[in-house]
C-alpha cells in the first residue's frame, strides 16, 4: 500500500526558513488516525495557528484521537478553565462547539472564537487526552519534562511521520510567519509501515511516546519520570499566579516545584502498585479475541452461502443480483478469502467505480485480515506502474487484493499488462466487479477486443443490466431507419458486454426478501404532486422535439435537458418545504436527493428559512464531503446530495429520504431506495417521500405519455415492497385515471 507521507521532506529544518505547520502538521493531520505530541510547555493559544487542521482531523472519523503529553508548565488560563466547574462543558455542548468552529473555518472566517473553550471541548468530547509527565528533579530544583517530539500515525498500516526538536506546543514556537516567533529547529523522519525495518530513530521514539500516551493510571515510564493522566491530578499540582504577577520564568520555576511535589506523592502509589501481586486468570492468560472468517459470516445468512454455492457451481463465473444493503460485499469477500487461502500465490482484483468505494472496501477487508493495495484514485502512480510491470511479466504473486478504481482499470496500459501476463496471471486471479452494471461501458470493450477472459470472476449489482427503454426512447417512438430503437441497440450492446466479461446472473436476492428477513428496514412511501408551469412544459417540449435530429450523437443533449426539466421543476421546492416543516425532528437522519447544483442552492434556501442546519455531499465539496458525512452520521440532520450517493456509500442511520430528483433510470432509483433502507440499531422504519412531476394542463398527449409513464413506473417499483402498499395502489389507480384523462384532453385539443 502506498505511503501517504512519502513526499514530506525529511531532515533538519529551521523555523525561520520553513513553516512547520504546512511542512509537518498539515500533511500529518490530513492523513493520520492518531496524533501523539510530547511537548514541554503548552498553551491553547496554539489553536489560533492550526485550529482548522486539528478540527478536521479530530472530526473526520470517530476513532481519530490526539494525546498531549506535557509538563506542569501550562498557561494559567488553561489550567483555571480545566479545573473551574463553572466552565465545565458537556459532551453535547463540546461537539456542538467544535462543529460550529469548523463550519466557521469552512465558510472562510479566520481565527478561533475561544482557544480555551476549544481545549475544554476537545477534552469533554474525549477527542483529546492530557498526560502530565512528572520529574523527580534530583539534580536541580528547575528540572521538568522538556522532551519535544510528535508522531502522526495511520493505525491500519503503521505508517508514521515523526518530528523532534526544540518546538513546543505554544504560539511563539509555531508562528507561521518566518520572521516572527521563536527560532526553533526540528528534524523529520518517516516510517512507511509497521512491516518496515527497525528504525533507530523512529521506533524508540514511537515506543516511548505510546508508552506514555496509553497509561491508564500513574505509571513510571523511565527513571525519575511518572506519566499521569490529567484526571488524577488536582488544581494545586499546577502553578497558581494572578495575571498581574505572571511572568514566564517565575511560572516555569513554580511549575517545577509543584511537579516535584506531585512526583513524590505518585511515586508511592506507583511503588505500591508494582509490588502488589497480580491475580491470575482461571484460564491460560487473556481470552483470545475470537476470529471469524467472512465465509463463517455468510453461513449465518443462508442467502449469502447459497449465492456462493451457485457461483461455484457455475464454474466460479457469474453475477449476484442482490438488493442494495443485503450483504453483497461480505458475500464477495468470503469468495476472495477462500481464493487467497487456496494458494499463497493467488491474488484478487477488485474493481470499484469510484474512489470513495476504495476506502469502504479496504475497511471491510481489513476486518477479515485481508491485505489490499489501492490502484488509481489518490494512490501513488509509481506503485501502480510497479504492480502493472509485475503483472505484465507474469511475476505478480502477492497474496492480496489489488483494489482498482474503474478509470485506472480500463486504461490501455492496464488492459495491455493483463493481456501480456496471460494465463500465468489470470490463472491465479479472482476478479470481482462492484456495481458491475458499469462493465457495460465502452471502456471495457478493450478487454473483449484483447481476448481477455477471467477464469474466476464475480459481478455484484442490484441492477446488472440496462433496461431496453431506460432513456424513454422506445416509449417516445424515436427509431433508426431500420426500425430499431437506437437506445435499445445500445442497451443490448452494453448488456452483451456485461455477459461476455462476467457471465450470466447466477443468483438473485430481492429487496422484498431482504426486508422479510430483517436484513433491511421496512419502509413507508408517500407521494407529493408537483405540476409543471407553462414555461417548464414549453421548454420540455422544445427539447423533446430536437431529440430525433440529434440521434447521431452518442450523448444526445436534448434527452438530458428534457429529463433535467422534469427532475427539477420549481414546484418541488414548495414540496420540500412542506415535507420538512411538517415532519422533520432534530436528531433524525434525512437524505435529500437534488437534481443538480442550482436546485441544491434552492433547497439550501428553504432550509435556511426554516433555520435548519444541513450537510452537503456533492462534486463541489470533494475536500470536505467526507467530513460532512462523518458529522452527519454522528449528529444527524439534513444531507443534501447530487447523484454522488447513488452507489456504494453506506449510511445505515438514514431514517427519511426525499426524492426531489425524479430519475427515469431504474438503477438509480433502486439504488436510492436501498441506500435508505440499510439496517441500523434503533431504526425500525424508514420513510421515503417522492416528488412526482405532473405535466402542465395544456401538455400534448405525447408529452403526457413521455412524462407520466416514467413517473408512474418509479412509483410502481417503490410501492411494491412498501408497508403502505395498499394506500399507494389506490393512489396509483387515481394517477392512472388522471393520466388517461390528461391524455384524452390533450388528444381532444390536438384534433
Amino acid at each position: 500500500m502506498a505511503a501517504v507521507w512519502a513526499d514530506v521532506p525529511l531532515g533538519t529544518f529551521y523555523t525561520d526558513e520553513t513553516n512547520i505547520i504546512s511542512h509537518v502538521y498539515q500533511p500529518g493531520l490530513l492523513h493520520a488516525g492518531r496524533y501523539i505530541r510530547d511537548t514541554g510547555s503548552f498553551s491553547s493559544n496554539v489553536y489560533h495557528q492550526m485550529g482548522k487542521e486539528l478540527l478536521e482531523f479530530l472530526l473526520r472519523d470517530d476513532e481519530n484521537h490526539m494525546t498531549l503529553i506535557c509538563s506542569t508548565n501550562i498557561k494559567p488560563e488553561d489550567i483555571e478553565a480545566l479545573y473551574d466547574s463553572s466552565k465545565e462543558v458537556s459532551p453535547e455542548e463540546a461537539n456542538r462547539f467544535l462543529i460550529e468552529e469548523l463550519n466557521r473555518h469552512l465558510e472562510g472566517e479566520s481565527g478561533l472564537s475561544s482557544p480555551v473553550k476549544m481545549l475544554l471541548s476537545l477534552v469533554a468530547s474525549k477527542k483529546l487526552s492530557l498526560i502530565i509527565n512528572l520529574r523527580a528533579m534530583l539534580g536541580s530544583s528547575t528540572d521538568h519534562s522538556h522532551s519535544k517530539s510528535g508522531i502522526f500515525e495511520i493505525p491500519s498500516t503503521g505508517e508514521l511521520l515523526y518530528f523532534t526538536g526544540t518546538v513546543n506546543e505554544t504560539y511563539p514556537a509555531l508562528e507561521p510567519e518566518l520572521e516572527k516567533g521563536n527560532l526553533e529547529s526540528y528534524t523529520v523522519y518517516h516510517r512507511e509501515s509497521k512491516d518496515s525495518d527497525y528504525d533507530l530513530y523512529v521506533n524508540p521514539a514511537y515506543e516511548r511516546l505510546t508508552k506514555s500516551a496509553e497509561v491508564e493510571s500513574p505509571t513510571q515510564v523511565g527513571k525519575g519520570t511518572i506519566s499521569v493522566p490529567m484526571r488524577f491530578l488536582e488544581r494545586s499540582d499546577f502553578p497558581a499566579m494572578k495575571e498581574g504577577d505572571w511572568d514566564a520564568e517565575s511560572h516555569k520555576k513554580e511549575a517545577s516545584r509543584r511537579s516535584r511535589q506531585a512526583f513524590d506523592r505518585f511515586q508511592e502509589i506507583v511503588r505500591t502498585s508494582v509490588k502488589r501481586p497480580r491475580v491470575k486468570d482461571s484460564g491460560q492468560g487473556e481470552t483470545p479475541r475470537p476470529q471469524i472468517s467472512a465465509r463463517d459470516m455468510t453461513r449465518g445468512r443462508p442467502h449469502q452461502d447459497t449465492a456462493i454455492g451457485k457461483w461455484e457451481a457455475a464454474g466460479r463465473r457469474g453475477i449476484l443480483q442482490h438488493a442494495t444493503g443485503s450483504g453483497k460485499t461480505i458475500t464477495s469477500i468470503a469468495a476472495i478469502q477462500d481464493h487467497l487461502n487456496e494458494d499463497s500465490d493467488n491474488f484478487a482484483i477488485l474493481v470499484v467505480p469510484y474512489q470513495a468505494l476504495q476506502k469502504q472496501w479496504n475497511k471491510e477487508m481489513e476486518a477479515f485480515g485481508i491485505k489490499s493495495i489501492n490502484l488509481g484514485g489518490k494512490s501513488n502512480p509509481k506503485l501502480t506502474e510497479a504492480v502493472l510491470k509485475q503483472i505484465r511479466e507474469g511475476s505478480f504473486n502477492e497474496n492480496l487484493v489489488l483494489n482498482f478504481v474503474q478509470n485506472t482499470f480500463t486504461m490501455e496500459k492496464t488492459v495491455s499488462a493483463i493481456a501480456m501476463g496471460g494465463e500465468k496471471v489470470l490463472g491465479r486471479c479472482l476478479a470481482v466487479f462492484d456495481e458491475c452494471h458499469h462493465v457495460g461501458r465502452p471502456g471495457y470493450s478493450l478487454f473483449t477486443q484483447a481476448g481477455i477472459r477471467f477464469p474466476a470472476v464475480m459481478g455484484l449489482s442490484a441492477t446488472p443490466f440496462v433496461p431496453d427503454d431506460e432513456d424513454g426512447a422506445v416509449a417516445d417512438d424515436w427509431w433508426e431507419s431500420d426500425g430499431k430503437s437506437v437506445f435499445k441497440l445500445k442497451a443490448v450492446e452494453r448488456n452483451n458486454r456485461v455477459r461476455e466479461i462476467l457471465g450470466e446472473i447466477v443468483d438473485t436476492f430481492t429487496l422484498g426478501q431482504a426486508i422479510e428477513l430483517d436484513y433491511l428496514t421496512p419502509y413507508e412511501y408517500h407521494i407529493y404532486d408537483a405540476q409543471m408551469t407553462a414555461q417548464e412544459q414549453e421548454e420540455y417540449d422544445e427539447f423533446r422535439s430536437k431529440i430525433g435530429k440529434m440521434m447521431h450523437r452518442d450523448d444526445n443533449p436534448a434527452i438530458h435537458q428534457s429529463r433535467m426539466i422534469v427532475k427539477s421543476i420549481s414546484g418541488k421546492i414548495g414540496i420540500l418545504e412542506k415535507i420538512i416543516s411538517e415532519n422533520y425532528q432534530q436528531g433524525q437522519h434525512w437524505l435529500i436527493y437534488c437534481a443538480h447544483d442550482e436546485f441544491m442552492k434552492l433547497a439550501k434556501d428553504v432550509l435556511f428559512r426554516l433555520d435548519l442546519p444541513w450537510w452537503e455531499y456533492s462534486s463541489h465539496n470533494m475536500e470536505s464531503r467526507d467530513l460532512h458525512m462523518g458529522l452527519f452520521e454522528r449528529e444527524g440532520g439534513l444531507m443534501l446530495a447530487v447523484k454522488c450517493l447513488d452507489e456504494g456509500v453506506d449510511i445505515p442511520k438514514i431514517t427519511h429520504g426525499i426524492i426531489l430528483s425524479s430519475s427515469t433510470v431504474e438503477r438509480e432509483f433502486v439504488q436510492r431506495r436501498g441506500r435508505m433502507l440499510r439496517a441500523s440499531p434503533g431504526k425500525k422504519m424508514a420513510t421515503i417521500y417522492d416528488a412526482l412531476t405532473l405535466p402542465h394542463s395544456m401538455a400534448s398527449s405525447k408529452s403526457v405519455d413521455s412524462i407520466l409513464k416514467h413517473e408512474i413506473s418509479r412509483i410502481d417499483h417503490f410501492m411494491d415492497d412498501a408497508d403502505n402498499k395498499n394506500e399507494i395502489e389506490r393512489r396509483l389507480v387515481r394517477l392512472n385515471e388522471q393520466f388517461k384523462i390528461l391524455r384524452k384532453r390533450a388528444e381532444g385539443r390536438e384534433r
